[in-house]
């Protein structure tokens, strides 16, 4: 309010100025009628330019804010390792659900941002790690990696391509471009990722770079998921950013219906 009574005050000066300045003061003297024109001439200058400022911030804050769910924890992951909290994350989430909505033990949320850089986008992950049995491959693209513990993220663009990247917290990764629901179109993409597991053996960082042209056209809704456990003592477990709202019969991360919109402000123009 202060800004705007100075800029209010200023203007009308300068609109004074002008008119002692361009108008024959001697021919037309400045009446109270005039200055009271002035006057309301420079409230509606101050007016446009507030509102002006107004939604330039307003649309700020709208590119710079993800579309959450109700379930769906958005606070931040305060011991995310060695990641900057900055203006330029473009989304961050926190799992708490199992696929169908029932809720996880605190102990068991995975933290996803993801953030823009030239090449790409780049994600982060925070999850627990489970020690559960690693994959019998060397670190890199990996086969049906979602049959061990694993974090995946989708990015779904126009006509149903979606991009799906999963990542382990032994370097094991996999990255598909599919159309449709489950049709891959190119298998086992290479993206630059790396995992860490922390030295105090219960949770795990991971990162991947994403490069732009490998995001599906018309980027606008994702979903992300974790799995850990093992078949052999029933602990498997399937979790979901957005869960699934309607009964079914098991788990699929392919319901593409459930995914949500986010807003990027690096990739809108595209």
């Amino acid at each position: 309010a202060n800004i705007i009574n100075v800029l209010l005050s200023q203007t009308c000066w300068l609109s004074m100025d002008w008119m002692r300045v361009h108008v024959d003061t001697q021919a037309h003297p400045i009446t109270p009628r005039l200055r009271k024109t002035a006057l309301l001439v420079g409230s509606g200058i101050v007016s446009l330019l507030a509102l002006f400022f107004v939604l330039q911030a307003n649309q700020r804050s709208t590119l710079l804010t993800a579309v959450p769910d109700r379930r769906t924890d958005l606070r931040p992951a305060n011991d995310m390792a060695s990641v900057d909290r900055d203006e330029s994350t473009l989304f961050e989430a926190r799992i708490v659900t199992q696929w169908d909505g029932t809720p996880l033990e605190e102990k068991d949320h995975v933290t996803i941002r993801v953030q823009p850089t030239e090449e790409g986008l780049q994600m982060h992950i925070e999850a627990p790690f489970h020690n559960d049995p690693k994959p019998d491959h060397p670190p890199g693209p990996t086969d049906e990696l979602w049959n061990y513990e694993v974090v995946e993220m989708f990015f779904l663009g126009e006509d149903e391509h979606y991009l799906e990247v999963e990542l382990s917290p032994h370097g094991n990764y996999i990255v598909l471009e599919l159309h449709h629901t489950r049709n891959v179109v190119q298998p086992s993409l290479e993206i630059k990722c790396e995992s860490i597991i922390a030295e105090s053996g219960d949770k795990w960082f991971g990162t991947a770079l994403i490069p732009t042209d490998m995001l599906p056209p018309g980027l606008s809704q994702v979903n992300a998921y974790s799995i850990f456990g093992t078949e052999t003592d029933n602990t498997r477990t399937y979790c979901a950013l957005f869960p699934a709202t309607a009964k079914h019969d098991g788990p699929d991360f392919h319901r593409l219906q459930y995914f949500q919109d986010w807003q990027l402000r690096m990739l809108s123009s595209n």
